[in-house]
């Protein structure tokens, strides 16, 4: 929008947006969702899973993603003050089991986990995501993360790990061991031949032998090559290191930005790391982490939101806060700017990165910060009628702030029923989101190049 707040008209030249659901229980980004008397807490049993996949389905999402911790946040006062506020982390199934359980439930939706390169071996990553990736015809994604969580180690028996740099680098390596087995077998290698007797030409089955400074494999994989030749490869590396692995390898990148100038500054700089990798910049989709609470009016969608941060609590906020920096905040006064308390954390830099541009926007202290991380993990929040959301959207979308957006959801099912039903048919009368699925497989979904 211009500084009138009207929408600027950009040519959008045929591009069409993707939308990625992100779903993590009990709570998302917010931390009062699990509260409010709509949320459906069936989520152990597959039928929750099931037929949240298909109203994603049937508002033609991407993907539907799931992050993964592998541990319950214990800093800020231990993980007992985790799950007594429900708060993010305090439970987390394992993302290759259920998304498992969706592929026979579902046509199209692609279907997205995290695998932390710190805890699995390649040769695990590998055979794992092929599967997922055979099962469900080609809509894998696999999110590379390198974990920077201590209580995460120590639940795979890992006393220390290494520092950021050597964590990237490990990934590189474990990334790269990935991709060698996932080519191991050739195009036309599973002949299953019952008149010769030829299961599969061993010609064309090839033992790669990855040998790094960290990392090795000898392979071959015993998984024959994918639908899709490989797994979409996500990432959502923020800082400089970070940025750094998102450019060389990631297909589908997250952002977490605050404002549409601190988009396209990141949009503008990934593409550009992975035009200078030698990469073609449009084969990249990255996407905002969004937040949107609709309603059919702008008061009622105003409602909602004053209800549900009605039900957080800002304890949930500041422990989510400390166990993603790596830091106890609580041991700084409540009324101190965050950017004057600490400098650099133990963990994810990008995070704190992301938190600090968040606070200093609006030289938001401590306690402040931690109520509004409670109630948005700092994300962009949409708050409106149908085509207020649709205008912000379409807005940060041609104005290349993105290639699209992470939805954050509120109360599940319902939130993710409100936006297909309420938010989709804006952006699909507009012309900048599907009415159909392009084809079968995750890739031509995206858009993406073929391999």
């Amino acid at each position: 929008m211009d500084g009138e707040g009207k929408l600027v008209s950009v040519e959008r030249g045929g591009r069409q947006m993707s939308l990625v659901a992100y779903v993590m229980v009990p709570t998302g980004h917010h931390h009062g969702a699990w509260r409010h008397p709509g949320a459906d807490l069936g989520f152990l049993e597959a039928q929750w899973w099931i037929e949240l996949a298909r109203i994603y389905e049937k508002g033609r999402f991407d993907m539907l993603f799931m992050p993964d911790l592998s541990a319950i946040p214990d800093r800020a006062g231990g993980y007992g003050a985790t799950v007594s506020t429900g708060a993010q982390g305090s439970v987390q199934l394992d993302p290759l089991v259920t998304m498992a359980a969706l592929c026979a439930h579902t046509r199209h939706l692609g279907l997205g986990i995290t695998r932390s390169v710190s805890f699995y071996p390649p040769y695990d990553i590998a055979r794992a995501m092929a599967t997922l990736d055979h099962l469900s015809g080609g809509r894998a994604a696999w999110n590379i993360v390198t974990t920077s969580m201590k209580s995460a180690a120590l639940n795979y028996g890992i006393s220390t790990l290494p520092e950021r740099g050597e964590r990237y680098d490990r990934g590189d390596e474990a990334v790269e061991a990935c991709l060698a087995l996932w080519d191991s077998w050739a195009d036309g290698a599973l002949l299953a031949d019952k008149g010769s007797g030829v299961f599969a030409d061993p010609e064309r089955v090839r033992q790669p032998d990855y040998e790094g400074r960290w990392i090795s494999a000898r392979g071959p994989l015993s998984v024959p090559r994918c639908p899709q030749d490989r797994p979409v490869l996500m990432q959502a590396g923020a800082s400089e290191r970070g940025r750094e692995f998102a450019a060389r390898w990631g297909e589908v990148i997250f952002a977490l930005q605050h404002s549409l100038s601190d988009m396209q500054t990141f949009y503008r700089d990934i593409k550009g790391r992975a035009r200078g990798l030698g990469r073609d910049p449009d084969g990249i989709k990255i996407l905002c982490g969004t937040q949107v609470i609709v309603g059919e009016t702008g008061e009622i969608a105003e409602a909602k939101r004053r209800y549900l941060d009605d039900l957080v609590d800002p304890a949930a906020g500041l422990l989510t806060m400390s166990s993603q920096l790596g830091i106890d905040l609580t041991q700084f006064p409540l009324d101190a700017k965050l950017d004057e308390a600490i400098e650099d954390v133990p963990g994810t830099r990008g995070s704190l990165d992301v938190i600090l541009q968040g606070t200093r926007a609006e030289g938001l202290t401590l306690q402040e910060a931690a109520v509004r991380y409670a109630t948005s993990e700092l994300t962009p929040q949409i708050v409106g009628d149908p085509d207020h959301v649709a205008d912000e959207l379409e807005h940060m979308f041609v104005n290349e702030g993105c290639d699209g957006f992470i939805i954050t959801p509120g109360p599940l099912p319902a939130s993710a029923a409100d936006f297909v039903e309420l938010v989709v048919p804006r952006l699909q009368e507009r012309g900048v989101f599907r009415t159909e699925y392009p084809g079968q497989t995750l890739r031509q979904t995206l858009g993406l190049p073929p391999l």
